[in-house]
Parts: structure tokens; sequence; C-alpha cells
């Protein structure tokens, strides 16, 4: 039987574009998405979830799993790996990591998304005795709201997000990064929590035109 290849192609742009035409395109040179996603060799499975164009940026989320990667203690739980199984140390059963780029630079990996917000949230979130509002730049992965939700005190969050579509896509395509089930008395997403208040705009104009100097802890 035939079997089906595991990696399609080393380099997405290469031999598609004259020299001049790469040079400009953004993916190409310096780009997370090039170095993580489209030029490593090691990546021995990639596959584009999904990539659009929205009226502030591109959008792309990437699965991918490299040479080396192993599984994960998920991965184990799910296929019954017991100590000293030979699998462990294979990545032909390791799950692939999903990415999301924001104009070609990462913003978001799946397994180790939950070290960065943590260490962005707590830290200043444990310095205030009682934070009961809070304001968060971007975010519209949902990471930051998960970890601010956490906070038995918080009664309102707001997250001024520019891109609608970052929040749709996270919602559908990363929901680990914004799932709420395990913070008591929220919703299933986090984006639905009632102490979440979602604005789309430019976080800078909204800040400097509104001056909301006494809203946030």
């Amino acid at each position: 039987e035939k079997e089906e290849p595991v990696t399609l192609w080393s380099h997405e742009l290469r031999g598609f574009r004259t020299e001049d035409a790469r040079k400009a395109h953004y993916l190409d040179g310096e780009s997370d998405l090039a170095n993580w996603v489209t030029s490593p060799l090691e990546v021995v499975y990639k596959k584009q979830i999904i990539t659009m164009q929205t009226e502030h940026q591109r959008i792309d989320i990437w699965d991918t799993l490299e040479r080396d990667d192993t599984p994960s203690y998920e991965d184990g739980l799910r296929l019954g790996l017991k100590a000293g199984d030979p699998r462990w140390l294979s990545n032909e059963y390791a799950s692939p990591s999903r990415m999301l780029f924001l104009d070609g630079t990462l913003q978001t990996m799946k397994d180790s998304e939950s070290v960065y917000n943590e260490a962005l949230v707590h830290p200043a979130m444990f310095a205030h005795t009682s934070p009961k509002t809070a304001a968060i730049i971007g975010g519209g992965d949902g990471g930051v709201l998960r970890e601010i939700l956490k906070h038995k005190t918080v009664e309102k969050v707001t997250m001024i997000e520019l891109d609608e579509k970052v929040v749709e896509l996270s919602r559908e395509y990363l929901p680990s990064v914004n799932n709420c089930t395990d913070i008591v008395g929220s919703t299933p997403v986090c984006y639905d929590d009632p102490r979440a208040n979602i604005i789309y705009a430019d976080a800078f104009h909204y800040f400097v035109d509104k001056q909301p100097t006494d809203e946030y802890d």
C-alpha cells in the first residue's frame, strides 16, 4: 500500500517567485512564519489551517510537528502510554503544535501559551490587593483574558482588540487558549464570561480619546 508523504515541501516560496518579487514578500527573510514554518527542514509535518487577509492584517494559523517532538502529557493519556513505552520517544505519536501568526509574527503557540500568559498576568494581579477592573490591550486569542478571569475579585475585564477576526478565528481554531471551563462561575468560552467586555478598536486611540484613568485598577 502506497504511503502518503508527510512533508510536501521544505519551503513554500522556493521557485515560485523571481528574486526581486520575493524580496518584497513579508514571509521571506526574518518573519517568524518563514523561520518557524515555511523554511525549516526539521519540520516533518506542516498543515495550513487558515490564512486570511483582513482590513488590518494577515492572519495565519498552522499546525506543525518537528522531527524531535515527542508525545505530550495529553498524548500519553489519549494513547494510554505507560512509563517505559518506546512510543514516548517517537514523533509519530505526538500531536502537532498549533501556531497563530499576525502579519508573519508569531503571537500564540498552543503548547506553551499558558507559560507566557501566566507570567504576563499574575505578577501584576497579585501586586494589587484587590483587583476589580482590568484592561487588556490586544490579546485577541483570549489567553490573557482567561488568566485574569481566574482572580475571584475581578468584576470587569475590558479587552480592546483591533481586529474582530482574531477573536473569531481564535474561538474556532484555538479553543484551548480561550477555554474557561475550569474557572468556577465562568462560561465555557472566556469571551462569553459576563465580566468580559470586548471592544474592537485601536487601543492607543481608545485610551487617548476616552482617557479612562479611573476605570481600571
